[in-house]
């Protein structure tokens, strides 16, 4: 790594001559000796660190290729994709092709694009050909004559019943019935048709009075709409079932009904329905049965009231479970609402 200069030793060059023998790497002068170091992208030192070999960067991930992946001297490309597939703008991704924009698909009939192909079907009357993508016509009289009593003419892409001389199609297309008679079948259909309708109408005529007939109530009977108990607060019973009348709640007989405007805050509304007079129902007395339907804050079920006077089909309405505060209030008037009316079907 030295030479001799008279009195004293000069550091050798080696890197002057035949690049150190680094061979492709660059050569670095160090005092009284050299290194090797680095390679081109692309290119990784050998084992004695001498030489630079070509990376086969295919052999790690693919190279990031989406599909195929081609090792270069110094480099790599994502030279294509498999068929059905094209390559992406970014050069390593590959994206579907749609066959059926261009030309159809080539298909005859219909194109229907799938991840890496397309498939071809066709219309009514045809089936798909030997190739895949050419249609041919059904022959539909080759089949139990596709159903025609007499005679079947085969059409491109459908069929045709026809009869023998003496004979008519019937409606349908498909019977044959002799000439003249099909004017007799079609006021009988015609009679069978009226007979039918007029059946229909007596029951339905029996089910709308037999239902009538069960949900007509008498004058003592409540069909109630009961209101959603608030567990913390309990409305005094200030009106007994016998004393019910159907006056607006603080009215006299014989006066104008004055209607009291719901208040806004929830807390002054569980007031205002026990100054009202609001007669309140405990939970065990109600069963609920099936929905009837929903509102924008409420529930309104099909239910059962075990009234001192028996068991009274009522109509149950409830407050959601996931209701806002302002829901709240709305149905909390409705309730003070509904109960300013002490009509016997109002509870």
């Amino acid at each position: 790594g030295y030479l001799l200069n008279l009195m004293s030793c000069e550091d050798v060059d080696e890197c002057a001559s035949n690049n150190g023998g680094c061979g492709q790497l660059y050569c670095v002068n160090t005092p009284g000796s050299f290194v090797c170091i680095d390679c081109d992208p692309g290119y990784l030192p050998n084992v004695d660190g001498t030489m630079c070999e070509d990376t086969d960067e295919c052999a790690s991930d693919n190279g990031g290729c989406d599909q195929h992946c081609i090792n270069t001297e110094g480099s790599f490309e994502c030279s294509a994709c498999e068929r059905g597939y094209q390559l992406n703008t970014d050069g390593t991704t590959c994206e579907d092709t749609n066959e059926c924009l261009s030309s159809n698909g080539g298909c005859a009939h219909n194109c229907s694009n799938t991840d890496g192909s397309f498939v071809c079907s066709c219309v009514y009357g045809y089936e798909l050909g030997p190739d895949g993508m050419a249609c041919n016509d059904i022959d539909e009289c080759a089949v139990n004559s596709s159903g025609c009593e007499q005679l079947c003419t085969n059409e491109v892409g459908g069929f045709q019943c026809s009869c023998s001389s003496g004979y008519e199609l019937a409606e349908g297309g498909l019977l044959c019935v002799s000439i003249g008679s099909s004017t007799a079948v079609a006021a009988s259909s015609a009679v069978i048709s009226i007979l039918i309708v007029l059946a229909v109408g007596i029951v339905v005529a029996v089910v709308l009075l037999f239902l009538y007939k069960n949900t007509k109530k008498s004058p003592d009977t409540p069909v109630s709409i009961a209101m959603q108990d608030n567990p913390g607060y309990d409305v005094e019973l200030k009106h007994e079932y016998e004393q019910l009348d159907h006056n607006v709640a603080g009215c006299d007989q014989g006066t104008d009904s004055v209607f009291m405007e719901p208040v806004t805050n929830e807390d002054e509304l569980y007031q205002q329905i026990g100054d009202i007079g609001i007669r309140s129902i405990k939970r065990d007395k109600l069963k609920m049965n099936e929905s009837l339907g929903s509102g924008q804050f409420g529930l309104v079920n099909r239910g059962v009231w075990s009234s001192p006077h028996g068991d009274i089909d009522v109509a149950l309405k409830t407050l959601n479970d996931d209701a806002s505060q302002e829901d709240r209030v709305k149905f909390l008037q409705e309730a003070a609402i509904m109960g300013q009316f002490k009509h016997l079907n109002v509870v």
